[in-house]
C-alpha cells in the first residue's frame, strides 16, 4: 500500500468538493452510477455517484477492491467515500471503463 487513506465524508461534503471545480465533465454511465471528471487544485479527479441509494453495499465492495489493488495496473485510487450515499471520488486514470481495462489486462497477460 502507498499509505493513502480513504477519507469518509458526507455526500454534501463530497458535493462541495466537486463544486470547487470550475467545470465538471460527464464521462459515462453504467448500471450502478454515473462518472464525472473535475479538477481541484490542479489535480484531475472523478466522482462516481450511484443512481440509487440502495447501492451503498456495491460501492463499498468496489472501494475495498480498489483499495486492495492500490493502483496496480492503472486502477484508480479512491480518495473520498461518502458514508451516507453511494458515491466516491477517485484519481482520474484516463478514459477507460472497467470492461476495457479488464480486456486489456487479460489480453496482455502471459501464460507460464
Amino acid at each position: 500500500m502507498d499509505g493513502k487513506k480513504v477519507t469518509f465524508v458526507s455526500f454534501e461534503e463530497l458535493t462541495d468538493l466537486v463544486m470547487m471545480s470550475p467545470e465538471c465533465t460527464f464521462l459515462g454511465s453504467g448500471v450502478s452510477g454515473s462518472v464525472y471528471l473535475f479538477t481541484v487544485l490542479g489535480e484531475k479527479l472523478c466522482v462516481k455517484k450511484s443512481h440509487e441509494k440502495n447501492y451503498m453495499r456495491i460501492f463499498g465492495h468496489e472501494m475495498n477492491l480498489l483499495h486492495e489493488v492500490d493502483g496496480a495496473g492503472g486502477a484508480p485510487l479512491v480518495r473520498y467515500m461518502a458514508y451516507d450515499y453511494p458515491a466516491m471520488v477517485m484519481e482520474y486514470r484516463g478514459h477507460t471503463d472497467f470492461n476495457e481495462f479488464f480486456h486489456t489486462c487479460k489480453s496482455s497477460s502471459k501464460r507460464i
